[in-house]
């Protein structure tokens, strides 16, 4: 496959990292929504093979989608709710 001709700004998957927690099981943290988004960025940048901070200096966008239970008023939250995540 050549280049020629590829929008330059074509997404590029570099990396995949995931992160998961269950109650109950050994070393669950009970981290936010956001925190277990921020472990899975850093192992997706580690799963890159290049040097994690180089990576993230070159990313332009990170995008999230919200949990069915935060995304609208009085929805209950059994795991509470998110305070540090922005909303564009």
């Amino acid at each position: 496959m050549t280049f020629e001709g590829l929008d330059p700004r074509t997404p590029v998957l570099v990396g995949v990292g995931q992160s998961s927690e269950r109650i109950g099981e050994p070393g669950y943290r009970r981290l936010s929504p956001v925190e277990l988004a921020a472990v899975a960025v850093r192992e997706a940048l580690a799963d890159t093979g290049a040097d994690p901070a180089r990576v993230a200096a070159a990313v332009d966008t990170v995008a999230g989608v919200r949990q069915f239970e935060i995304s609208a008023p009085g929805v209950p939250a059994p795991l509470g709710r998110s305070t540090n995540y922005r909303y564009l």
